[in-house]
């Protein structure tokens, strides 16, 4: 099914958004991570050879240029903006982002 984030041509970028968001709903109880901590999972996937992407502050500061879109959830919208700001292919199964693509968003998810 993830054949593509396999190949070895392909790197893989974990945001630093997202492990900051894991990280908050862990410790606020919302999420299990079945014996493993945040902090672990970010070694796990340094392990994998995933490359971290940290928040640049032009990625940061530039924010406002991405529409609401209806789309509410800050960080999912943080995360498209540094896909789009990066040109990277963006790994979701959320199709309610697909109104992103007009401002160059190129999700990626494997049927």
């Amino acid at each position: 099914m993830f054949a593509e984030l396999k190949k070895p041509s392909n790197a893989v970028f974990i945001s630093a958004v997202c492990l900051w968001e894991i990280s908050l709903k862990f410790a606020l109880g919302k999420l299990s991570l079945d014996q493993i901590t945040p902090d672990a999972l970010r070694l796990s996937a340094v392990d994998m050879g995933f490359a971290l992407m940290p928040l640049l502050p032009e990625e940061a500061s530039g924010f406002d240029n991405l529409p609401r879109s209806g789309h509410k959830d800050s960080f999912d919208r943080m995360l498209v903006w540094q896909a789009i700001h990066n040109k990277h292919q963006f790994v979701s199964c959320d199709a309610a982002l697909d109104v992103y693509k007009v401002q160059g968003l190129k999700r990626f998810w494997p049927e």
